[in-house]
């Protein structure tokens, strides 16, 4: 179970030919945590890790820029709105718990639902 993160990082490493002991090193942390992060069995830690990542790397900016994507779209944890009604945290909760259950055809079911709310198709009109 790769992340976006993970499979940035094992590409990068190893096209700097690199061993996850190697880069472990240089980012100051044990090698078992590469290889998680690598696994994606951890998520990408703070702003600082992640600019640490980009020293030892010696990323250019296009490829920092990559880097930080990745860690955004490996994040597992998903912060809602203060906005957000309290049935819309329920629905949020209730799809969190069902999500390991769900097949592809239900998941894509789920996101034409959310691409036709966005695109204004569903009416908003009973709140």
């Amino acid at each position: 179970m790769t992340t976006p993160f993970g499979r940035f990082i094992h590409r990068v490493r190893t096209a700097r030919r690199l061993s996850q002991k190697q880069l472990a090193f240089q980012l100051g942390v044990h090698p078992s945590y590469v290889n998680r992060i690598e696994s994606g069995l951890k998520s990408p830690s703070n702003h600082n890790f992640l600019e640490s990542v980009v020293h030892a790397l010696q990323l250019p900016a296009d490829e920092a820029a990559e880097l930080f994507s990745a860690s955004k779209a490996s994040q597992n944890a998903v912060r809602l709105p203060p906005s957000s009604t309290e049935r819309g945290r329920l629905l949020v909760r209730k799809l969190v718990s069902s999500l390991p259950q769900l097949n592809d055809p239900q998941l894509a079911f789920l996101e034409l639902a959310v691409d036709a709310i966005n695109a204004g198709a569903i009416g908003n009109s009973a709140k």
